[in-house]
């Protein structure tokens, strides 16, 4: 057979757990980004919104019909880990043994159990069951305690060297006990005291004597202070020893080619659509995964939206609302209505306005990625490409500034059709009037092609005026911020100093930043100054 052949087993770098998991990881959306990612559509569903559906409808079926049950819920959880943890095998068949065997048994009785458990969903193209229950039969005759173990009656040739070879071994040690028993009455030793090997000192010359008049020793080695001497065997003992010696052998090599020949069968029976069983799982298993990260953080399906319109009712970006809670804040969920292509989100520092950005981020990913939202409505429609452009750091290697970076990622993500930008205070590194001439030559740039969702946070608070952009408002001072301002340590109480909610806003010119600075402790006379500047 060709050595090429081979029976993949599932790649735990492929797995849709591990890849769910370390997909957010990869969107850093834990933290702030770094630098502009292009997210590979690949990890998504691909634009397709029958495809997403579909997706959607899968998850729902999981949730109803088998999460709700916690013995169904751990029999799936149970099967999909079964095949998950044998799934860095990767060997050539001829080299199968035991321990794969065991572990492809796991394998096909996780598949069997997924089958039977989605057998009556409609939305999942589930595997032919058959194929698997020829491998089950195939296989189940070897397996002991969930372990792979050849059947000593597998054939009568076999089940009489068995119990030739029993009975051999048998006899042998009864002979070698008598053996070893007359043996130590030779040379006046306790039986429990008498070794296979003894070391003997020349000082003890009557035990010397005694082992060479015994005949039933040789030396193995001699050195300045000892003789080492190993016990013989008698002519019978050793006679029957070839004989047990060659029965193993002969039971090795039945054994060997039993276990080829299974390893081949199983091989043939698998082979047929295996590659088809472990997609469906991988399928399964994102859905799984997607749930249960669902329930932890309160999330449901979103919506495919008709218009080109994103709708987000109490969205909460679970990591940044930890890290709040934490430090006993109080987290904003965002509410909000984008019906325009082009949203500028300015307001006070620290207002949220990157979270803003973070929030919907992670929303767009998580729903093109067919996963539930963490928020009570989401609906959007689908994007080819998601595109962050936030700070950067120099690139001396290409002697580049950050502000060169920034452009350089730019142009990249520029050459990309129907996505979601996120800027992030565009062009934060260079002048002002050059950052807003830069942003108006990007606005009149995505006005005219139209089918993309741009939405730009920065303190360009002129760029809300601009016409056909939606200006909102991200933070803003509460009434009551003068006491809060008396009450002191102001860093303990940022967090109630600020409004978080996300609103429309009309007044583009205002600003918090100063009065914000003076909470912070920066000088009178600077302060004074500032705000005497902003009047005129």
């Amino acid at each position: 057979m060709n050595r090429d052949s081979n029976l993949k087993f599932i790649d735990e770098k492929t797995m849709a757990t591990t890849g769910f998991t370390r997909y957010m990881d990869e969107l850093n959306l834990r933290s702030s980004p770094g630098k502009s990612r292009i997210l590979n559509p690949e990890f998504f569903i691909h634009g397709d919104e029958d495809k997403l559906r579909t997706h959607h409808r899968l998850i729902e079926f999981i949730e109803k019909n088998i999460f709700s049950s916690p013995e169904q819920k751990i029999r799936l959880l149970a099967s999909l880990e079964n095949i998950r943890e044998t799934s860095l095998i990767y060997k050539q068949i001829e080299s199968w043994g035991a321990v794969e065997l065991s572990h492809l048994y796991r394998i096909i009785s996780g598949m069997i159990s997924l089958i039977e458990l989605f057998e009556d969903c409609s939305d999942s193209v589930t595997p032919e069951p058959s194929v698997w229950t020829e491998a089950n039969k195939t296989i189940r005759c070897c397996i002991s305690g969930g372990l792979f173990k050849i059947p000593s009656d597998l054939n009568s040739r076999r089940l009489n060297l068995t119990r030739e070879l029993q009975k051999l071994t048998k006899n042998f040690r009864e002979s070698e006990q008598r053996y070893r028993h007359e043996t130590s009455g030779l040379i006046n030793l306790s039986p429990t005291d008498l070794r296979l090997d003894l070391a003997v000192g020349f000082e003890n010359k009557i035990l010397r004597e005694k082992l060479e008049k015994s005949e039933r020793f040789v030396v193995i080695e001699e050195t300045a202070g000892f003789s080492r001497y190993r016990m013989k065997l008698s002519k019978e003992l050793n006679t029957v020893s070839r004989k047990i010696d060659l029965l193993q052998s002969e039971l090795s090599l039945m054994d060997s080619i039993f276990v080829t020949e299974l390893s081949l069968s199983l091989y043939q029976i698998l082979i047929k659509n295996y590659e088809d069983c472990l997609s469906w799982v991988g399928k399964i298993d994102l859905c799984c995964a997607q749930l249960e990260w669902a329930i932890q953080n309160n999330c449901f399906i979103p919506e495919l939206s008709k218009e080109r319109e994103l709708r987000i009712k109490d969205g909460c970006h679970p990591f940044i609302k930890r890290t709040v809670e934490i430090s006993g804040g109080f987290y904003y969920p965002v509410t909000t209505i984008f019906d325009e292509p082009i949203v500028s989100v300015s307001g006070v520092n620290m207002g949220g306005k990157s979270s803003f950005l973070r929030t919907i981020g992670l929303m767009q990913c998580l729903f093109q990625f067919g996963a539930p939202v963490p928020a009570k409505e989401y609906s959007s429609s689908l994007f080819s490409h998601i595109a962050w452009q936030g700070s950067h750091p120099d690139d001396s290697e290409r002697g580049l500034s950050s502000f060169g970076v920034e452009i350089t990622e730019l142009v990249r993500s520029l050459e990309r059709s129907k996505s979601l930008y996120l800027f992030d205070e565009f062009a934060r590194s260079t002048d002002v009037e050059t950052a807003q001439a830069l942003t108006w030559g990007l606005f009149q740039y995505f006005r005219a092609r139209s089918e993309d969702l741009v939405i730009f946070a920065g303190h360009l608070h002129m760029v809300g005026s601009w016409p056909g952009i939606t200006s909102l408002r991200a933070g803003m001072l509460k009434k009551d911020s003068n006491e809060l301002l008396k009450s002191g340590n102001i860093l303990k109480n940022l967090n109630n100093l600020i409004d978080y909610s996300i609103s429309l806003w009309e007044n583009h010119h205002d600003s918090d930043a100063i009065v914000i600075a003076r909470a912070l402790g920066l000088n009178e006379e600077i302060i004074y100054s500032a705000s005497e500047f902003a009047k005129n």
